[in-house]
């Protein structure tokens, strides 16, 4: 999927996160999505849409970190666009 989005220079960002269950914060989870942006065609208004990473995708971005920004990144996650 980022690799598609690449190609056809679609705006995203992918957001890594961390999650916890209210009754075991020492229990977390790394969580990856991707945002992509969608314009709506009779409105000057646009929305996001988020979706879950594939491990090929975790893997490709980990593998061409270089292509993309890291304009946030602590130990709350990262956000690469």
């Amino acid at each position: 999927m980022i690799e598609k989005l690449i190609k056809e220079k679609k705006p995203f960002a992918i957001m890594q996160y961390f999650v916890s269950p209210a009754f075991d914060k020492h229990n977390t989870k790394q969580v990856w999505e991707v945002l992509t942006y969608m314009q709506r065609k009779k409105a000057n208004a646009g929305y996001f849409i988020a979706k879950y990473l594939k491990e090929e995708d975790k893997q490709f971005l980990k593998e061409n970190k270089h292509l993309f920004t890291n304009p946030i990144s602590n130990k709350y996650g990262a956000i690469y666009e």
